[in-house]
This record gives C-alpha cells, sequence and structure tokens, in this order.
C-alpha cells in the first residue's frame, strides 16, 4: 500500500496527465504550426508535410496520442520494409518530434517512439552499377572539354 502511494506521488509530482487529449493528427497540425513553420527552411516544411500526409496521418491520424504505443510504432515500420532506409529515419524521427512534444505538453506519459527496441526494418537495397568504359571516356572527354571552355573564357 505504502509503495502505491509513493508511486502514486512520483506519476503526479509534475502535475497529471491530461485527460482530453488530442488525435494524433490535431496535435501534430498545432505542433507545426507552433514549433515548426518559421523556424524552418520551405524545403524542410515540406517535407514534414510529405511525411505526415503519405504516412503519419494515415496510420495514426484520428488516434488520440496516448493510445500510440511503442510495439504499434514498430508493426507501422514493419509494414514499411519496402522503403528505404532513409525514409523510414526520417518517418521515425519526425514522430519522434511530435510525441516527445506531447509529452512535454503532458498529453502523453511517455514517448513511444523513443525506446531502443525500436528498429529500421528496411530490406530495399540500392544496387548501383558501375559506369562502363566507354561512359567513363565520354564524361571524361566532356570534362576535358568543359575546361578548355572555362580557359577561353577566363582569357577573355
Amino acid at each position: 500500500m505504502q509503495s502505491e502511494r509513493r508511486d502514486e506521488f512520483i506519476r503526479f509530482a509534475d502535475g497529471p496527465i491530461r485527460s482530453n487529449v488530442p488525435s494524433f493528427k490535431e496535435y501534430a497540425e498545432e505542433w507545426f504550426t507552433v514549433y515548426k513553420a518559421s523556424r524552418i527552411k520551405a524545403t524542410t516544411a515540406g517535407g514534414y508535410r510529405t511525411i505526415l500526409q503519405s504516412h503519419l496521418y494515415p496510420m495514426w491520424g484520428k488516434t488520440p496520442l496516448n493510445e500510440i504505443t511503442t510495439k504499434g510504432i514498430q508493426e507501422f515500420l514493419n509494414g514499411r520494409s519496402d522503403r528505404s532506409r532513409k525514409t523510414l529515419q526520417e518517418i521515425l524521427m519526425l514522430l519522434k518530434a511530435i510525441l516527445e512534444s506531447a509529452r512535454k505538453d503532458r498529453l502523453i506519459e511517455f514517448n513511444p517512439a523513443d525506446d531502443r527496441r525500436l528498429r529500421i526494418p528496411s530490406e530495399k537495397k540500392t544496387e548501383r552499377m558501375a559506369l562502363s568504359m566507354e561512359d567513363e571516356r565520354d564524361i571524361l572527354a566532356n570534362i576535358s572539354k568543359l575546361q578548355r571552355q572555362d580557359q577561353r573564357f577566363l582569357a577573355l
């Protein structure tokens, strides 16, 4: 009984977690507007919007923040293993940032995206083909032409 009271005290030492928790989309839109929109480049904002619209909102848009779990995040990532590792890392990074902000706003108790158990399952491999000797010669010849043009231009 005494340990239960201690846990209760620790849990509420900084104030209670809010009971009216917004959906992921509601909070993410607020987070973007308040904390990010004016502080990031247009290209970064566009990238965030793409990730939100294409990946995160379809999965968690209507879900209350406190119902997003680490297990759910890993299952989400596992279902996208055909995506590149970089894409999955960017998705997870954005999700983690939004949920961390929600934790700081006392909307959730902990950030389920901030868990060392989460793994990026990307199976997509990028195959790179070596240049053929003909392609290599063509590139080198064009570089030489450009260098000669630059020298003529500088001589003017």
